[in-house]
């Protein structure tokens, strides 16, 4: 009995779910009568296809190659509710296309080649949506959607509109969407949006404005979003009068070139806005009257000399990044509430004691690439009085030592960013007593990580360490322990066996876009890291990634650790997963680990000559050969240090020495059998001036 009940069950959804069978349906098209709808998709057709059953309420022909609609193509269904016409080759609709067809809501014709549409085109339809997006239509005259009572939702991105008529969008008293975006609309008349009260949202972004009419907003009360961004408006005045209720407004990349004490004050809701990039020289000191609901103001990337923070109550983040300020913005005690502080880019030439220490709140300080940094005329104390400072940026500001004195009132910082500099020693005090859980040392010319890893063993966990660009090439054994490396595009050529061996917190390695070869067979297997990638390496699937495939495939790691081979050729392009161990070989009479011979050493030379130190590697497979020098640089074979050049024999090459590089040079060779080590002093003579 149960079987037949679940068998005549299985029977009703088929029926119900399943196309309807109906001599009515087109040729190639699918119709269901749970919700009367028809779909044709992907069909040769360039004309609409005759005989849809007439209570068809759900009409979706997209992806065909219909060039034309006519009058009458849709009269047999006027129960039409819904039409998507997406994606097919329409560059003509006839006027009466949609006539009759007065229970139409939602129409879309997205992604063909429309260039028009006349007046009256939608006089019997009681649209709520419609789409025109991606279409080459070049006018909006007054008629098209004129009065069209019932209208909620606009959108026609990316055509090639150049007018609006007077009355383009007006009395249309139900609409709360316009997205216009990507056009060519020189002007937004007066009289275009009249009637909109219920506008919540209107973006023209990218459209070539350069003139709003006086008034064009004044029936658009209600609007709370508006994104002008990237036009060509070089004034805003009289323009927002009277949108107290708008909470995010951009006009980003356009030309303002000023911000006055009437521009934004009737904006009393306001709480994001975008200003950035644009050429704005000047901003009055009573601009930000009434607007307490500010929170986000983005002025990046603009021609500001000076900034007042004047009624600015509200503000959590400022944005001042890339102008030409002089000083710190002014009266920082009017923004009690800032937290996020954006200052990068600026030719602040002195930064005072205790410069943010008025700004209670503040959270983040960014001075990326200021110029009080990059000449050394910040004082030591400017970040000091600031207890809830704990993220301070300083990327590219040609440091090339570690900053402490920068950042000795700044013990409780948690995120660090130093990226684009030219640091490549640290010291052991260098990290002394701070709290850093992120530290973004991207982009120097850090080669050596050991000497940064015990710098840092101050610091009682660093969850985050960020080291890509930097000329890393080998990473030693018990790396600095923490719960995400990022190590991309870097150099390295070889991994320790050990290298994670005390990484029992790491959640993710991002050890992509390096010179490395193949993977010690059990560098992952006493951890439990999440997220890995290792993609953009020359991995050379022979026995040297035999150990490491077989413990992957023993451990189903294979969909974590996505392995593409480079060589052999045989095998280019293949994943190590998908290679039998059996053919992970190598072209080895005897395998060994590697020995060093560093016979034939040049051992005295004088300053400014070239010296040349041999390391003769015999071993099979081949091995990874990296020098160190007694400054503790590291450098393999593809080293672009203008004076230190590891051949392709193994040896080291350093181009007119000076009498710094004196000392004990080590020279490491690794495969996946051992590593070897050994030293070769170095004594150069010569004048001090040869330095």
């Amino acid at each position: 009995m149960l079987t037949t009940m679940v068998t005549i069950l299985s029977l009703l959804l088929l029926l119900t779910f399943a196309p309807m069978v109906s001599l009515a349906c087109p040729h190639g098209c699918k119709c269901y009568s749970d919700v009367p709808s028809v779909n044709c998709y992907n069909l040769g057709i360039t004309t609409v296809p005759s005989g849809f059953p007439p209570n068809t309420t759900l009409l979706a022909i997209r992806h065909c190659n219909i060039t034309t609609l006519r009058r009458g193509d849709f009269s047999g269904m006027p129960l039409l509710a819904i039409l998507y016409l997406d994606w097919n080759n329409i560059s003509t609709i006839e006027p009466g296309t949609f006539d009759g067809l007065f229970h139409l809501k939602s129409l879309s014709f997205g992604g063909n080649c429309v260039g028009k549409l006349n007046p009256g085109l939608f006089k019997d339809n009681k649209l709520t949506d419609f789409d025109g997006s991606d279409n080459r239509i070049e006018a909006i005259p007054s008629g098209v959607f004129t009065n069209h009572s019932s209208l909620t939702s606009l959108i026609l991105n990316d055509n090639r509109i150049s007018m609006l008529g007077a009355a383009a969008f007006a009395g249309l008293p139900q609409l709360v969407e316009i997205q216009i975006n990507d056009n060519l609309i020189p002007c937004l008349p007066a009289g275009a949006l009249k009637g909109a009260s219920k506008l919540w949202s209107l973006s023209m972004a990218r459209s070539a404005i350069s003139e709003i009419e006086q008034g064009a907003f004044s029936d658009s009360t209600s609007m709370q979003i508006l994104d002008l961004s990237g036009n060509l408006l070089t004034t805003l005045e009289g323009t927002l009068k009277g949108l107290s209720n708008l909470n995010s407004l951009s006009v980003s990349g356009n030309r303002v070139l000023e911000v006055t004490n009437s521009t934004l004050t009737s904006l009393t809701s306001l709480r994001d806005c975008w200003l950035d990039n644009n050429k704005i020289r000047k901003i009055d000191s009573g601009a930000f009257k009434g607007m307490g609901n500010l929170n986000n103001f983005y002025l990046g990337n603009n021609d500001l000399e000076e900034m007042p923070l004047n009624e600015l109550v509200g503000v959590l983040k400022l944005d001042l990044a890339n102008n030409r300020l002089q000083t710190p913005p002014l009266n920082m005690t009017a923004a009690p509430n800032l937290a996020i502080l954006m200052l990068s880019g600026n030719p602040m030439k002195s930064l005072a004691p205790s410069q943010f220490a008025s700004l209670k709140s503040i959270y983040e300080v960014d001075l990326d690439n200021v110029t009080a940094l990059r000449e050394h005329t910040m004082d030591p104390r400017a970040l000091c009085g600031a207890p809830t400072l704990q993220s301070v940026s300083m990327n590219n500001n040609n440091f090339t030592s570690f900053p402490k004195d920068l950042l000795t009132c700044s013990k409780i910082t948690s995120y660090l960013s130093l990226a684009g500099n030219r640091m490549a020693k640290f010291k052991k005090d260098d990290f002394y007593l701070m709290q850093i859980v992120q530290l973004n040392l991207a982009d120097n010319k850090i080669t050596n990580i050991s000497i940064l890893s015990e710098a840092l063993e101050s610091v009682i966990f660093v969850y985050s360490l960020t080291l890509s660009g930097n000329p890393i090439v080998f990473l030693p054994a018990k790396v600095y322990p923490v719960g995400s490396l990022t190590f991309d595009n870097m150099k390295l050529r070889a991994v320790d066996k050990d290298a994670f061996e005390w990484m029992g917190k790491l959640q993710s390695i991002d050890m992509g876009k390096n010179r490395l070869r193949f993977i010690p067979g059990k560098l992952f297997a006493n951890i439990s890291v999440e997220k890995v990638n290792l993609e953009g390496n020359p991995w050379q699937c022979d026995c040297q990634m035999y150990e490491f495939a077989q413990w992957m495939k023993n451990n189903n790691m294979t969909e974590k650790f996505d392995v593409v081979c480079e060589g052999p050729v045989t095998l280019n392009g293949t994943y190590l997963s998908e290679v039998p161990l059996k053919n992970l070989t190598c072209d080895c009479v005897h395998y060994q680990a590697p020995t060093i011979n560093t016979t034939g050493s040049d051992s005295h030379v004088e300053a400014g000559q070239r010296a040349r130190l041999v390391c003769n590697v015999t071993g099979c497979p081949e091995a990874a050969v990296i020098w160190t020098t007694p400054l503790g640089d590291s450098f393999s074979e593809d080293s672009d240090d203008p004076r230190f050049s590891v051949l392709p024999d193994g040896g080291l090459e350093i181009h007119e020495t000076k009498i710094t590089d004196a000392g004990m040079y080590i020279c490491t060779a690794i495969n996946y059998l051992g590593t070897s080590q050994e030293r070769v002093g170095l004594m150069v003579t010569g004048s001090a001036t040869s330095k």
